[in-house]
């Protein structure tokens, strides 16, 4: 008999020992957008490579899949399984679905492809996309997870939007999954379980066998069976085993680590928000009494947005906003910044740095190239600050909010690293624009080269910090912040989240998992 073909690239990337992919860990692209491809993608391929089986004779307490995590991606591969006829069991250690993140009340902004930026789609924001159209001929079905947002809404607006397209099945799939445990006589094989975990005897058992394997692509996808699942739900006394062919880990990714340098963690009673959690940065004065000094340790995607969030008038919620508000202030030689040439050359000269500087980026895991691409960015921020100087010390200084005092960026190496073009190009334009001593918010935005030696407290404010910082030339600084900020990247000292994840068994795959994901899921239906 054949093998089934798996070295296709969703299978590579996604394996994270045999039988088992992770849909959340490594990846360079974390868009939700790209997480619902991911989940799409992956269902499909295990499909056509016979990996499953449509409408298999299955019974009992055997299904195809196990997906974990009912967030994005985890409903993305739970609805393309059902309508592939892939039997599967979903889920979800919230007690609701859409989980994870969906459930947010956070004022971070979402859209499936506005970080496409400074791309022409970066302005739709339906998925799948309409352009370019890789669902195939006419006549194909509909998609099975059509959104159509028409603007970036907050990340709870976006689970709100995947709830009302799938209500009714998780409704379905819940009451299979009582029948199931109740014994009841069913046909359905697409079962949904709420408050429910993999029990830690079989979290075990799946991460042993990757044990004494220097790189997972040595071993065949299909190389041992699955033990039985055991699951656990603190309402339910009793939980039929069940046996699956392939696990689908869509859990999110670990905790953020609080360490603001290596081993180092804030003072006792420090107020730390994670990304996802809602914070006052929207309100007056980021909720102080007085315009505040920011001070944000940092130097992923998670820092420039903060750092845009306390430096940009509320009014404009996201990074896109921004961008568009300032294409519509006047440009020196008339008309608006959007029809300057010189803003319409920049935007090429950023669209071929930031794709050059991605595709490099899947072939080191050094973190040298990025600062390559803040140099290629800031040389072109230089040529558009020469010839619209005027135009965009006004437009700039239009969107800066006259309620914080400062803004201050840390980081350690000098540039920053992982992060979307937006936000990368915005924060560099900000702060070249805001250095120049003709603007009227000069030197609200500093971006230091320095590591934090100490993070002590202020009187009566959790929330913010002294921090002692060194620069690369020893000299010693102390800085108080009323608010301070640490987005230092996942926790990598406590359990992450995924089951194998952050173990560092899974050498040999972090550069397939760096591959930009599809714009939607070819041939999908």
């Amino acid at each position: 008999m054949t093998s089934p073909r798996t070295d296709v690239l969703p299978l590579l990337a996604l394996k994270i020992a045999p039988r088992q992919f992770d849909l959340s860990y490594r990846f360079s692209n974390i868009s939700l957008r790209d997480q619902i491809v991911r989940g799409q993608t992956l269902v499909r391929a295990l499909l056509d490579t016979g990996l499953v089986k449509a409408n298999a004779p299955e019974s009992g307490n055997a299904f195809q899949l196990l997906i974990c995590g009912a967030g994005a991606a985890g409903l993305a591969a739970a609805k393309e399984a059902a309508e592939l006829g892939i039997s599967f069991v979903l889920i979800e250690k919230g007690a609701r679905a859409p989980g994870g993140v969906l459930c947010s009340t956070a004022q971070r902004y979402v859209s499936t492809a506005m970080y496409e930026w400074p791309h022409p789609n970066c302005v739709e924001h339906a998925y799948p996309l309409a352009v370019p159209s890789l669902l195939g001929p006419d006549q194909s079905p509909m998609p099975t997870l059509p959104l159509n947002l028409g603007a970036p809404v907050t990340v709870g607006d976006f689970g709100d939007a995947i709830d009302a397209l799938l209500s009714r099945d998780i409704i379905d799939w819940a009451n299979n999954f009582q029948a199931f445990v109740s014994g009841t006589p069913h046909i359905a094989r697409r079962l949904f379980a709420a408050n429910t975990t993999i029990q830690t005897r079989t979290k075990q058992a799946l991460k042993a066998m990757l044990k004494g394997k220097a790189s997972i692509h040595g071993v065949p996808l299909h190389d041992a069976s699955l033990p039985h699942i055991l699951l656990e739900n603190g309402a339910i006394a009793h939980i039929p085993s069940v046996r699956v062919r392939y696990v689908i880990y869509a859990v999110g990714y670990a905790a953020e680590t609080t360490e603001y340098a290596k081993g180092k963690v804030p003072y006792a009673g420090y107020e730390h928000k994670s990304f996802w959690e809602p914070d006052p940065i929207h309100q007056k004065n980021l909720g102080f009494t007085e315009p505040p000094h920011v001070g944000i340790v940092g130097s992923g995607d998670g820092a420039l947005q903060d750092a845009l969030r306390c430096l940009t008038d509320p009014v404009f919620p996201h990074a896109l906003a921004l961008w568009h508000s300032l294409l519509s202030k006047p440009a020196t030689d008339g008309g608006d910044l959007k029809d300057s040439t010189h803003v319409m050359r920049a935007m090429a000269e950023v669209a071929a740095a930031d794709s050059y500087t991605t595709g490099g980026a899947i072939w080191t895991s050094s973190r040298h190239i990025f600062g390559s691409l803040d140099k290629a960015f800031l040389d072109i921020i230089d040529r558009l600050f020469a010839a619209e100087t005027l135009a965009l010390q006004r437009a700039v200084g239009s969107l800066v909010r006259s309620d914080v005092g400062s803004v201050s960026v840390i980081l350690r190496d000098g540039h920053f690293t992982k992060a979307y073009a937006l936000n990368r190009f915005l924060i560099l334009l900000f702060h070249r624009v805001l250095a120049d001593p003709g603007t009227l918010f000069h030197g609200r935005l500093r971006i230091l080269t320095a590591e934090v030696a100490d993070f002590r407290p202020l009187k009566g404010n959790v929330r913010g910090g002294r921090l002692d910082i060194v620069d690369r030339n020893g000299a010693f600084t102390t800085h108080d912040f009323d608010l301070a900020i640490i987005r230092a990247g996942l926790d990598q000292n406590t359990s992450p989240t995924q089951l194998v994840g952050l173990s560092g068994m899974d050498t040999g795959r972090a550069e397939l998992g760096r591959i930009p994901p599809s714009i939607r899921p070819i041939g999908m239906g």
